[in-house]
């Protein structure tokens, strides 16, 4: 063995011994009776709570969070409380959501519908309508997931307190501790209320008692959950108030929150000690306004201040619900299996409440306003496709040709949009007004500089737009999307079907975009395909790449895109064996991406944790993966404008392949590689509906670029294409 053999073997010993010894030393730096603590204030926001004396110390000297809520479905709070102790999507409803302190007669009902004996605690007696729920679900939540992982490691959970009202119990917090039987070994979820006739429903939370009873499990517990229960009951009772009543009894129930935070944290030893306080659901008011990111506060040992992150969002001031079960594991060294979530880490800030009014600020301008831009958007390029087609058709019987240059400039304007909309994010939150002026004025000024440096050229028209388009979404996409995050066209961490990455409708905009381009640059200075094949790879590795656009379904889409176009573009026909290696090429493609994405990727994107899943849970993940696409598909089909975008695109292309006659013979000859990649773009668009959440979003948006580009090309120079 030489010298260089020896000392590489040295290196990798000496890394591996090092490595050893850091982990080792990382495990024991946590306590043996490291402890826990969280805390429930449902329907609550920082506007409530932000300037309450003791809360506001902890935001301070803590770290703080926006929380994403949703559940799967639709929303409702025990859907957030269930998905918070679960770590993924978690089904529930009120009635599988009541817990009762066991006794002599629940004790028999519960062990004659589930054949479990067990001891005195807390128990679900809708278990098994629990666990069917989920069975059916679109995530394959696994119920009680940590209370079991809590009770394999020996860990002492405890449960404090209920959102009971006169007449029902309601305890949604056992879903959080219970085990996959339903049972919570410790814990007080009855004397914990006292009368109290000028409080909602006559009853209230008995502070005292919940702190004496926290103090009496404190020191042998290792996890307490406490339910302040006031808030819950409040807006149970809402409709019998009116307006400045309710503002009263929330501000008296919010001070004496606060007040009791005050106490609790006099007993917290926070040396060994995590304290988080969290809102599982909106107000009913915040919701109705699209306001539902809620607040988070997380403050002890090993926390700085600052603001919360997690690489399940990768974004700075959010977390996911999904990440509460894993962060309280990870404080128990606790690996959090079955769950999609992450550890919640903090990000050192100054002034983090004042960054997260911000960001809430203008994640809720973007959430409220995306709806109405892009069903406008959608129904003008539906308006001015049809428009154009009609103009082309009627051409020999009507003279049109005045309008032909106004259609072609709205065309223009159309394939421009997208990039206006990912620019537009520079500007901050808007007024709806103002943002159709901006939107109007930046994408008339983009077309208008393009047609400067075109110089009348219609196929310098296209190749300037889309490669700026193209451009930028990679460059974006490199940069950490600093701009998708901020678009309207992006995605919405409100909605939380995305937080990185590209999303469906840049994803679609971005291969169609890449496949008209380069069909254009083919055609305009006739140079060999060979020389377009590293902007396909560049494209590729920005879509599916983990640290930049972590697509899945976009990257099954580009790879078999991109490869079928080389085979088009270099002529060669597809047969049987062409379409083999294809699907050969996909699986590869996605295989090397997901070694990567497992073993050298320090933020999991959404495929390691598939894997994770399968891995974890058996096929039966991929089952349900492939439901949850095809339900949500047929699920958005039937409310989306996109599905209409679609539908008026593939009609538009069979009007244009038979009427007028000889038009697509023409326009072949004339364009022969955007023509062969019209073969690319519907190949894309039939995979990207079938491998993506939201897979019409995806197919619209590709298809919307072919036809308005051969929209264009038709009516720019009419004379020559239409008779």
């Amino acid at each position: 063995m030489n010298k260089a053999c020896k000392c590489l073997c040295t290196i990798i010993v000496a890394v591996i011994v090092i490595t050893s010894i850091l982990l080792s030393f990382k495990l024991d730096s946590y306590a043996i009776n490291n402890k826990f603590i969280l805390v429930l204030v449902n329907r609550t926001h920082f506007d409530d709570i932000a300037n309450l004396p003791n809360i506001r110390a902890l935001i301070d000297n803590g770290s703080i969070g926006l929380m994403n809520t949703r559940g799967p479905g639709a929303q409702h709070e025990t859907k957030s409380y269930a998905t918070i102790g679960w770590g993924v999507r978690a089904e529930a409803d009120s009635t599988s959501s009541i817990f009762h302190k066991v006794n002599d007669e629940n004790k028999l009902i519960y062990e004659r519908r589930t054949g479990n004996v067990i001891g005195e605690g807390i128990i679900n007696l809708d278990i098994n309508s629990l666990i069917d729920l989920n069975k059916e679900g679109e995530y394959g939540a696994t119920p009680g997931i940590l209370g079991d992982l809590l009770d394999k490691e020996g860990l002492k959970s405890v449960l404090i307190g209920n959102s009971n009202t006169d007449a029902t119990d309601y305890n949604p917090a056992g879903l959080i501790l219970m085990n996959n039987k339903g049972y919570i070994t410790y814990g007080e979820i009855d004397n914990v209320i006292e009368k109290d006739p000028l409080s909602s429903f006559g009853i209230r939370t008995n502070y005292e008692e919940v702190l004496k009873i926290f103090k009496s499990y404190y020191e042998s517990s290792d996890l307490i959950v406490i339910e302040t229960g006031d808030i819950n009951r409040l807006e149970k009772y809402k409709e019998n108030l009116n307006n400045v009543m309710y503002l009263y009894h929330k501000s008296k129930i919010l001070n004496e929150v606060d007040s009791f935070i005050g106490n609790l944290v006099n007993e917290i030893d926070f040396k060994k000690s995590q304290l988080m306080i969290i809102t599982p659901f909106p107000a009913e008011e915040k919701f109705s306004l699209g306001d539902r990111l809620t607040p988070v506060i997380y403050y002890g040992a090993n926390i700085d201040p600052g603001v919360l992150y997690s690489s399940t969002t990768r974004r700075n001031g959010i977390v996911g619900n999904v990440d509460i079960g894993p962060t309280i594991l990870n404080s128990f060294n606790v690996e959090p299996s079955r769950m999609v979530g992450n550890p919640i880490d903090t990000v050192s800030l100054k002034n983090n409440y004042n960054y997260l009014i911000d960001l809430n600020s203008k994640l809720l301008s973007t959430s409220i306003h995306r709806y109405r831009v892009l069903y406008t958007y959608a129904v003008l390029q539906m308006l001015i496709s049809v428009i154009t087609v009609v103009a082309i058709l009627l051409k020999n019987k009507f003279k049109l040709n005045s309008i032909n240059k106004w259609l072609a400039y709205a065309l223009l304007c159309a394939l421009v949009f997208p990039f206006t909309l990912l620019i537009l994010s520079l500007f901050g939150p808007m007024g709806i007004v103002s943002l159709y002026t901006v939107i109007i004025f930046l994408t008339i000024l983009i077309v208008l500089i393009c047609c400067a440096l075109a110089k009348c050229e219609p196929l310098k028209y296209v190749i300037y737009i889309t490669g700026t388009v193209m451009t930028a979404l990679v460059i974006d996409l490199v940069l950490g999307q600093p701009l998708i995050k901020g678009s309207i066209f992006g995605y919405d961490p409100i909605i939380g079907a995305r937080y990185y990455g590209l999303g469906n409708e840049y994803m679609g905009i971005l291969i169609g975009a890449t496949l008209i381009f380069t069909a254009s640059l083919l055609d305009y200075y006739r140079f060999n395909y060979k020389y377009i094949t590293p902007i396909f790879i560049i494209v590729l590795l920005a879509i599916g790449f983990p640290i930049w656009g972590a697509n899945v379904g976009g990257t099954i889409t580009a790879s078999a895109v991109f490869i079928f176009a080389v085979m088009r573009f270099s002529k060669k026909k597809i047969g049987v064996k062409k379409v083999l290696f294809i699907l050969f090429s996909v699986v590869t493609i996605l295989s090397i991406i997901a070694l990567f994405d497992i073993f050298v990727s320090q933020n999991k994107s959404h495929l390691a944790k598939a894997l994770g899943q399968i891995a974890d849970n058996g096929p039966i993940v991929i089952f349900q993966i492939i439901k949850r696409k095809i339900t949500m598909n047929l699920r958005i089909m039937s409310v989306t404008v996109w599905s209409r975008v679609l539908l008026i695109a593939m009609v538009i292309l069979a009007v244009i392949f038979y009427h007028p006659i000889g038009i697509f013979k023409k326009l072949a000859n004339e364009y022969p590689n955007i023509t062969i990649g019209l073969g690319s773009i519907v190949l894309g668009s039939k995979v990207a509906f079938l491998v993506n959440d939201s897979g019409i979003v995806a197919a619209a948006t590709i298809m919307m670029f072919l036809t308005t580009t051969i929209l264009y090309l038709i009516i720019s120079d009419s004379k020559k294409f239409v008779n």
